[in-house]
This record gives structure tokens, sequence and C-alpha cells, in this order.
């Protein structure tokens, strides 16, 4: 199983722990500016820098931990012969790890249709399986995309050619389709290959607006401010 270790994965996950930590690190800035005469200013500054730079390695860790998993389910999924109906088989996969990972607001696998249809001859046209979370609830849905012909714009089509993992960038998304119920996430996006074929990508939505959460708690201490 490739690892995500590669350069190119991990400066996109630096870039997106960076981007979560610099949000809330400007907010504690602007706390305590209102917080604390002048001359402790600095000191204060100083101490916030050290604390989300620990913050920001912790971070790094779940977000490692998670892409992981994300990885392993791929690599799961991938075991299986294309020539087996385990369309049964590839749902249980997903739906138990998005149970067990309550980090993963969605599970999902785009299939080829040429991979798993062997009628099938076109070299696009594919067939999206998801699960996902809405509330306290896990869904499921299937998409059939791409029938006319491939996006060669998008990322699924990017990864198709490159056969190359993928992380994307922080954006705020939700199944729902409304606004209340949007999280900011980033998606691990892990090709599936048989017989040296592309077959499939598959991956996960993993939630980071958690870490805001996290990070907020840098606050003024009773020595220089802060509690």
């Amino acid at each position: 199983m490739k690892m995500f270790s590669n350069f190119k994965i991990q400066g996109k996950l630096l870039f997106v722990v960076l981007s979560v930590t610099f949000i809330t690190f400007s907010f504690s800035l602007l706390y305590i500016s209102f917080r604390m005469s002048r001359k402790l200013l600095s000191d204060a500054k100083q101490l916030v820098e050290i604390q989300s730079s620990r913050y920001a390695n912790q971070i790094m860790n779940d977000l490692n931990y998670d892409f992981e998993l994300s990885e392993g389910m791929a690599y799961a999924l991938s075991t299986y012969s294309s020539s087996e109906n385990n369309d049964s088989l590839f749902n249980e996969i997903m739906k138990q790890f998005i149970e067990k990972n309550p980090n993963f607001y969605s599970t999902w696998v785009s299939w080829e249709l040429s991979a798993i249809n062997d009628s099938y001859y076109n070299d696009y046209g594919r067939v999206r399986f998801t699960w996902y979370r809405e509330g306290d609830i896990i869904r499921y849905k299937t998409d059939t995309m791409d029938l006319e012909g491939d996006d060669i714009k998008g990322l699924y089509y990017n990864i198709k050619v490159q056969k190359t993992n993928a992380l994307t960038n922080l954006y705020f998304f939700s199944y729902s389709g409304q606004k209340k119920d949007e999280v900011l996430e980033v998606s691990a996006c892990i090709p599936i290959i048989w017989n040296g074929k592309f077959a499939g990508l598959a991956g996960a939505d993993i939630v980071v607006d958690r870490f805001q959460e996290l990070i907020s708690k840098i606050k003024p201490n009773q020595n220089i401010g802060y509690s």
C-alpha cells in the first residue's frame, strides 16, 4: 500500500494545517490585542506562536492518521477482482469506515463502468457509491456520471490519467445542499488500479473545522494576561 509520503501530498497537507492554524491564530492575536497593554503584546504574540506550533503538530498527526485510514479503505476495495460481483462487499467496507471514524464526512468510490461491466466498452462513464453523514444519520446514494465523456478539467480525470494519490484544497460542502449544514473539509483521493489499468477512485471527505475548536484553546494566561 502506497502511503501519503510523497512531497506533493505532504506539501498540500502542510498547507491545510497552516490554513486552519492561521485562521484561529489571527483571532487569538485580535483577542489579546484588546486584552493586553502594548508592552506585553510582543511576549503574548510569541507565546501564541509557540502554542500554535504545538497544535499544528497535533493537527498534522491527526490528519495523517485520517489519510492513512482513507488509503487503507481504498486498498481494501482494490484487493477484490473486477470479475466478481462485490457491490455489497464494497459498500460494507465503506460503511464500516465511516461508522468507525467520526472525522469522515463521507466515504465513496467511483468505478469505471468498463472495469465492472464486461459489456461496457467506452473508456469513459462511471458509477459512484457514497456513504455520507446527514446530522447523526449515515445515508447512502449512487450516481452515474460522465456518460457523455470525461470531464478533462476535473480532478477525477486528472487522477485517472496520472494514477497518483491526491489531496484537495480546503472547501465547504454540504450533502443536504443547505448552507447551515456545510462543513470545512478536504478530500483524500486514491486511485484503484487493476492489472495496471485505472479502475476507479476511492477516498473520504475529512472534516477539518473540528480543529478550529482545538486551536481556540489558545487564550491569555494570568502570567502575561493569558488564562
